[in-house]
Parts: structure tokens; sequence; C-alpha cells
């Protein structure tokens, strides 16, 4: 893998890893998106999803999805803590 990310998902409170795949391939990139967009869409209880680069041991936030508007690249930590409210 180039750039390993993370597909991750929070149903209660907790965030939890779906899958790792290379966010530097665009298909497995579009993909991951799609999967976790239906997995946010169709989820019961409005589970969140977002993408996520590990550093140093930590999360690391790159895109987030909502319902209203799609997916949106996590630019402050104040977009993260959004993601997680």
């Amino acid at each position: 893998m180039t750039k390993p990310a993370m597909l991750q998902i929070n149903t209660a409170g907790a965030w939890r890893n779906v899958c790792e795949f290379d966010v530097a391939d665009g298909p497995a990139m579009s993909h991951v998106m799609e999967a976790g967009a239906t997995l946010a869409a169709y989820g019961l209880n409005s589970p969140k999803v977002r993408i996520v680069q590990m550093v140093g041991g930590y999360a690391n936030p790159l895109l987030r999805y909502d319902r209203k508007s799609g997916w949106r690249p996590v630019r402050t930590h104040a977009d993260a803590e959004d993601a997680e409210a």
C-alpha cells in the first residue's frame, strides 16, 4: 500500500475500523467511499462514517460523510469534532 487509510464507522459512541485500503488507488477510494455512503444512508440510528489515516497511533480524519452534504474534507479540528458529536 502506498498510502494506507481506514474506513471507520461510529454506531454507538466508538469508532470501529471497517477496512484498510490504499487512498492513492483511485478505484479503491471510489468503492470505499461508495460503501461508506451506503452504510451511513441505510444504517439504523444514523451511523457516522469517516476515512482516516493513522499517524503516530492516532486517527487523523481526512474525510467525513453526512447525509446532507455527502463526503467532505476535514480541514480543522472543529470539523473532526463535528463528525464525532
